[in-house]
């Protein structure tokens, strides 16, 4: 090199130039460097916090952590948990083995976060990757390190594939015990269909029987209103043939009484000439007393003749037979 310095002027203070370009390129890379790793907060100071999972399919160590789209963290680690030791509030309602998901976010993130956020497993986009995003709360304190997180797995469409299948097997298993219900000999469904065929049978022949007693009911109320027409011609004949005799009777008992006044007129006036027959001949007794016999004869017939004629007939009440009494002393 001190040969070339000497021959050449070019080569002069060369390894003052290498030394120097040496010096400013490890400037500039520890310079890079450290903008880096400022950039990407690889010593930024970070604290853990974990929740629980049934399975951790889905998630992987490295996983991004964002929170309203920006990133705070990653996952850390993933570890197998028995969920017996583990609080019942802080269980998520796992029991036996579980997965532990611990979560590594930069310290000065935690403020932004509440106590009751929740962690989702979700995709960025339809197509895009899985990651691990934060839903603030709204509690007034903010999640402190090494906390429990409650965490849901977002809904994917293997999921709900899952949940309808699991519904249609519910369904056909309803379906078929409905069916077998159904078609049981011995159940109810059946024994209510046999009632209720034997109900419409028995409606059947119970209108057979309303239309046979309608039928009678018709040939009843037939017959009765022919009875009725009849009674009421032979009642208005025997109201016309009434009415005949009391016209009748009317027409006969002035005639009648008529008769009856002047044979009690022509009985007074044969009782008043016997007066004076019996007064004035006196001496011709023998002959005035046939004669009164004659005349009480007479009139006896005249009143035995009266007293058959109706209406006067009517008003004589018979004499009444009675026996003899006897004294039972006598009778011995």
């Amino acid at each position: 090199m001190a040969f070339y310095s000497q021959t050449d002027r070019r080569f002069r203070g060369l390894e003052l130039k290498v030394g120097l370009f040496a010096v400013l390129s490890i400037a500039a890379m520890v310079a890079l460097m450290a903008y880096v790793i400022k950039r990407s907060d690889l010593f930024s100071p970070s604290s853990s916090v974990y929740f629980f999972v049934k399975s951790g399919e889905g998630v992987k160590v490295g996983m991004p952590v964002k929170l309203s789209g920006f990133s705070i963290g990653s996952v850390l680690q993933q570890d197998l948990w028995d969920m017996s030791k583990v609080e019942k509030r802080h269980s998520a309602g796992l029991s036996g083995l579980a997965v532990k998901v611990t979560l590594d976010i930069k310290t000065r993130y935690l403020e932004w976060i509440p106590m009751d956020s929740n962690a989702f497993l979700r995709k960025e986009n339809v197509i895009g990757d899985q990651i691990i995003e934060f839903i603030p709360g709204v509690s007034h304190v903010s999640l402190k390190p090494d906390e429990y997180v409650k965490f849901e797995k977002e809904k994917t469409l293997n999921d709900y594939f899952e949940m309808i299948s699991e519904e249609v097997k519910k369904v056909q298993e309803e379906a078929a015990k409905t069916m077998q219900y159904i078609n049981d000999p011995n159940g109810e469904v059946r024994k209510a269909f046999e009632n209720l065929h034997d109900f419409t049978r028995g409606l059947v022949e119970t209108r057979e029987k309303i239309d046979q007693s309608f039928i009678t009911m018709d040939k009843t109320v037939l017959n009765v209103n022919e009875q009725v027409m009849q009674m009421s011609q032979k009642t208005q004949k025997a109201i016309e043939d009434l009415n005949k005799a009391l016209n009748t009777t009317n027409d006969a008992l002035p005639k009648t009484f008529r008769k009856i006044e002047e044979s009690i007129d022509s009985i007074s006036n044969v009782v008043a000439e016997m007066k004076k027959l019996t007064e004035s001949l006196t001496t011709d007794l023998p002959e005035i007393v046939e004669t009164g016999v004659d005349v009480s004869r007479d009139a006896d017939q005249v009143m035995e003749s009266l007293k058959k004629t109706w209406p006067v007939s009517s008003n004589i009440k018979p004499p009444k037979s009675a026996p003899l009494e006897v004294d039972s002393y006598g009778a011995r």
